[in-house]
This record gives C-alpha cells, structure tokens and sequence, in this order.
C-alpha cells in the first residue's frame, strides 16, 4: 500500500504545475527562451501545447512545430509574440 501511495504522489508531482521548470531555452540556430511556467498557468495545464503526451519534453523533430503551435495560439488568443524577434534572442 506504502508504494502505491509513494507512486501516486511521485506521478502528482511530477505533472504539477508548480513543479514544472520556470523557463525553458530550447534551439541553437536562433534560440528560443519560453516562460514555461507562466504558460502553463495562463493555460490551465499542458494539453494546449503538449496534447494527449504525457508531461515532459515536446517532441519538436518538425521544424516548423514552434511556428505552428506557438504563433497559431498567439494568434487565436490575440496574446503573445507573432513576429520573429518576440520569441527569438538572437534577431
């Protein structure tokens, strides 16, 4: 019983918001700095970015996954950087 308890509060932690990193620097052409937290908080959760996976990183092997994802919710919610300099430190 101890360990299914000890399961059940490594795995609530581990997808608590107030566990999650503050900022995430992610990229090495142009990088992107992402107030993680704060998104997650503004958002309610991790579905919005993160869909039906489970937390942890996002799988962004496509290269347009942060343009799409990011700018499109931008967009939709007429809140956050939509132009390149807004999301990317080195322009």
């Amino acid at each position: 019983m101890l360990k299914v308890l000890t399961g059940f509060i490594i795995c609530f932690a581990l997808s608590s918001p107030l566990l999650a990193a503050n900022v995430i620097t992610f990229g090495t052409d142009s990088p992107v700095v992402f107030p993680h937290k704060e998104h997650q908080v503004k958002l309610g959760g991790c579905t919005e970015c993160h869909g039906t996976q489970e937390p942890g990183p996002i799988d962004r092997s496509r290269s347009n996954w942060g343009h799409v994802t990011c700018v499109g919710c931008h967009n939709q919610y007429k809140t956050g950087p939509v132009e390149c300099s807004g999301c990317h430190i080195s322009f």
